[in-house]
């Protein structure tokens, strides 16, 4: 389910990767996410606000959860 955060709304990545046909891996050593389709790589490292986006780093509001 979401939830907000700091008036930003979370939500459960497995999801919306697989509806968009994306690969979702999970690393429990470095508590990564990865999200991979054909076209892009997302990962997103929980309690981190960097995002990698293909090569581009971004920032996010609230740290992933």
């Amino acid at each position: 389910m979401p939830v907000i955060v700091e008036g930003r709304t979370l939500v459960p990545m497995r999801g919306i990767f697989e509806a968009l046909g994306a690969e979702v891996g999970w690393d429990d050593a470095t508590k990564t996410v990865t999200g991979k389709t054909a076209k892009v790589t997302v990962k997103l490292q929980i309690g981190s606000k960097l995002a990698i986006v293909g090569t581009d780093a971004k920032t996010l509001d609230v740290p992933a959860q």
